[in-house]
């Protein structure tokens, strides 16, 4: 067996507590596959996306890392923890100095798990939240990922029957999904109000959108057209950079072929739009088979604007939703996710193209993972702080700094034998923060079964054929409630 031990550790504290003592940690991974390099992850028992180190296996299936001493819990590539299915129900590694552990770990056979997320008029839908979940008990997250494209690839451990797909648009247009693993292929998502307009995708059908476009400052930045559903500001369906005057056609030229017939508006940077500030006040195109809709439009000189999100621990935050406004303007001018280019650092996004102007934004995710807070640290819109973009130059914003949604950290658990006359014992749970107030109940199918808040239940007549489960739900100053369920126990009739 190779070992690979690691002396870098992911944050700064870590670091520091290192330089005054580290444990060395060795993790085996039981028939590795030597065609593939496998990761190893080290997070913190109390934050599943708080990575400590990170490596990959030997050929051999050995690996390791040299950590402060603390509380730690260890996943393989995405979806192997160590003792359990998901970070919640994980083992916890508790490191002292003086320890030497070594920890084996039994991993699946893969399996490739790849689909399309769509709207009901087959265009791919961005910012969504995928999350991996436990079938045999949803309520367990084995793994997330967010994305930008309409396309999601994972690597499961075990068969994929034993998985349930879950998409989030973090957005809020769409509505939640849950969708089985098992042959999937494609997740088509509705708004969460109302159905979506229908069109007619057969071949000679089309139409397309050509247009001049006036640029002030092409050697500034690329301008790329967005092609963006009228009826939905994050339906982009289409894009194509517009041509530089410089290259092969000189005419400035923008055009979008293949365009299925509708209503559309077209998005020319993260701050222009054709006609319009935003979406809300951008021209609307009709684009009818068989037909050229041609356009004309300015874009002025502008300049960029970098930011970074970090939670309240610093730790930066990939994945969540920054909304930009022009101050006094209720309407969006842009969305971007935090970490989705691939060559920037963790947590930052990327304006680009911003025409001079006041602008707010918002930071934002409809999980919960954090509190929603507006650039300058405020609560709400009227005291945010402005920021405004140089022409021709790069703004670095000051950090946004976010409070971290609640997050159970152990699961409940439910004891005892499931018949009418016995009584059921439920275990606690632990969470991502301190000093949270926290309220019990018992659930029968999934509804609150009234005044059975106590740490045990006895199981009645009423119970027969259904489904019992514990519920807690935690609250924190400053943060949402969460709520976490055990895994149900079901009584027989």
């Amino acid at each position: 067996m190779a070992t690979l031990l690691l002396t870098s550790v992911g944050t700064s504290v870590a670091n520091e507590e290192c330089a005054r003592g580290c444990v060395p940690l060795v993790v085996v991974l039981e028939h590795p596959e030597p065609s593939t390099r496998q990761k190893l992850t080290v997070v913190r028992a109390d934050d599943p996306e708080r990575t400590v180190a990170s490596t990959s296996f030997g050929i051999e299936g050995g690996a390791g890392a040299s950590l402060p001493p603390g509380r730690y819990k260890i996943r393989v590539d995405k979806t192997t923890w160590w003792g359990g299915r998901s970070h919640a129900t994980a083992r916890v590694l508790e490191l002292e100095r003086g320890d030497r552990p070594e920890i084996r770990i039994e991993r699946g056979d893969g399996n490739n798990l790849t689909f399309d997320v769509t709207d009901t008029r087959g265009d791919p839908v961005p910012f969504l939240r995928m999350n991996l979940l436990d079938a045999a008990d949803p309520a367990q997250i084995v793994s997330s990922t967010t994305m930008t494209t309409g396309r999601v690839y994972w690597t499961t451990r075990g068969p994929t029957s034993s998985f349930v797909v879950e998409v989030v648009d973090l957005s809020g247009t769409y509505a939640t999904r849950r969708v089985p693993a098992q042959h999937l292929t494609s997740v088509t998502v509705r708004p969460a109000s109302g159905p979506a307009p229908a069109y007619d995708p057969s071949p000679g059908r089309s139409g397309e959108i050509v247009g001049a476009v006036s640029v002030a400052d092409w050697d500034r930045s690329r301008v790329v057209s967005r092609l963006v559903r009228a009826d939905l500001p994050t339906g982009v369906i289409a894009s194509n950079e517009v041509y530089d005057p410089q290259g092969f056609d000189a005419g400035k030229n923008l055009r979008l072929r293949y365009v299925p017939p509708g209503r559309y508006k077209i998005q020319l940077t993260d701050g222009l739009w054709v006609g319009g500030d935003s979406h809300a006040t951008a021209s609307v195109i009709d684009v009818r088979p068989g037909e050229t809709t041609r356009i004309v439009d300015d874009v002025p000189a502008r300049g960029d604007v970098t930011g970074t999100v970090v939670s309240d621990r610093g730790v930066p935050l990939d994945g969540v939703l920054v909304t930009v406004f022009r101050s006094g303007d209720p309407h969006p001018v842009s969305r971007v996710l935090t970490g989705s280019d691939p060559n920037g650092l963790p947590g930052q996004f990327d304006l680009v193209g911003l025409p001079p102007a006041d602008y707010q934004l918002r930071v934002s995710d409809t999980q919960g993972r954090i509190v929603p807070r507006w650039f300058g640290g405020a609560d709400s819109r009227s005291s945010a702080a402005a920021f405004r973009p140089v022409v021709g130059g790069d703004v670095a914003l000051p950090v946004t700094t976010v409070l971290t949604g609640l997050r159970a950290t152990s699961t409940p658990r439910v004891l005892g034998r499931a018949r009418v006359g016995s009584t059921l014992r439920a275990t606690s749970s632990t969470w991502s923060v301190p000093n949270v107030s926290t309220r019990r109940e018992w659930q029968r199918d999934g509804r609150r079964i009234p005044g059975a808040t106590g740490p045990t239940y006895r199981l009645t007549r009423a119970d027969r054929g259904h489904r019992i489960g514990f519920a807690i739900t935690a609250r924190a100053e400053g943060r949402p409630a969460a709520t976490i369920v055990s895994r149900t126990v079901r009584v027989p009739r």
